[in-house]
């Protein structure tokens, strides 16, 4: 796995993952789980962490402005906690989506930074002043403002983290699997032949992004930006090789 050097927190270098990496990473997952990722639903991300990490996820009193937080052991992922406030939902279909979109980068943390963790827990140990009485763990505490939805690549001038935008990637992908995405746009773009790439007019555009935040059960925000990884709009003043000069 290709890694970069990094200043964040507890660890030396960052992991790099393409864009399809992380789609595969979470078609795995889903896999695992038993889940199809090419059928257009609202997938049933509590069990998916379950059957990846063998854990379920708990609703805790966390401090306000965290939504979700993932626990560490040596030994891998060993809790999930998401804000209490989010256990019941009821009707409000804006708190729910946000409880699975939690659940599902808290997730997204399990898939692509296990490794991390336990690789610090295993230089901790080789240590001269390591204590093994001392209970080794590590968790993310992922507030308001590091879930969020994300496009392909991070905004210029971001903020917020590497290891908080690749969990917001899989996050993505993990509740709009790309296949199942493409699936449910096929009656806007035509099915998929294999020969040319499926293109969505942008006069469906928003009646599309609708669709797929009802499908998934997502937000629409969350919908749009899945949107715009598949289909990026386009502008009206790109070069026409075929239009004449200016007058």
């Amino acid at each position: 796995m290709k890694g970069y050097n990094t200043p964040y927190g507890i660890f030396y270098s960052r992991p790099y993952y393409s864009a399809n990496c992380m789609e595969e990473m979470s078609a795995e997952a889903l896999a695992k789980a038993g889940i199809a990722d090419d059928e257009p639903s609202e997938i049933p991300i509590e069990d998916v962490l379950e059957d990846c990490m063998g854990i379920a996820a708990e609703y805790s009193p966390l401090p306000a402005d965290v939504m979700g937080c993932a626990t560490f052991y040596p030994e891998g992922l060993a809790k999930v906690e998401i804000h209490e406030n989010l256990s019941a939902t009821g009707d409000d279909l804006t708190l729910d989506r946000r409880r699975r979109a939690t659940i599902a980068h808290e997730l997204g943390h399990g898939l692509a930074h296990t490794h991390l963790y336990v690789q610090r827990f295993a230089f901790d140990r080789e240590q001269a002043d390591y204590d093994p009485s001392l209970l080794q763990r590590a968790h993310i505490a992922c507030r308001t403002s590091d879930i969020r939805e994300v496009g392909n690549k991070p905004a210029a001038g971001s903020s917020y983290s590497w290891i908080e935008w690749q969990a917001n990637y899989l996050m993505g992908a993990l509740i709009v699997p790309r296949r199942a995405l493409l699936r449910h746009l096929e009656v806007w773009t035509g099915p998929q032949n294999g020969v040319c790439s499926p293109r969505l007019p942008a006069s469906a555009r928003a009646e599309a992004q609708e669709s797929v935040a009802e499908t998934f059960h997502v937000s629409r925000q969350l919908a749009g930006i899945r949107l715009d990884g598949l289909f990026p709009e386009q502008t009206d003043d790109q070069l026409d090789l075929f239009a004449g000069g200016p007058a």
